[in-house]
């Protein structure tokens, strides 16, 4: 098939984050990013608003950069 694919893990908290890289760890999984929990966002989507989010929004600006520098390395 020729095509990349990243396995971001999403709603991570801090107490779960090693425990989930080691079980993924043993199925032959790799995690290539984490997006920690946000609760700005999830309560934003609760209350139906308009989405916020400084959590979110970092841990995937850092995320898709580190993608396209290990893209442009390749």
């Amino acid at each position: 098939m020729n095509k990349n694919i990243w396995a971001i893990a999403n709603k991570v908290t801090e107490d779960v984050k090693d425990l989930l890289m080691n079980e993924t760890a043993k199925l032959g999984l790799r995690i290539d990013g984490t997006v920690r929990f946000d609760r700005e966002l999830y309560a934003s989507c609760l209350k139906r608003e308009p989405l916020k989010s400084e959590i979110a929004i970092s841990d995937l600006e850092y995320i898709i950069g580190k993608i396209w520098k290990k893209r442009l390395d390749d």
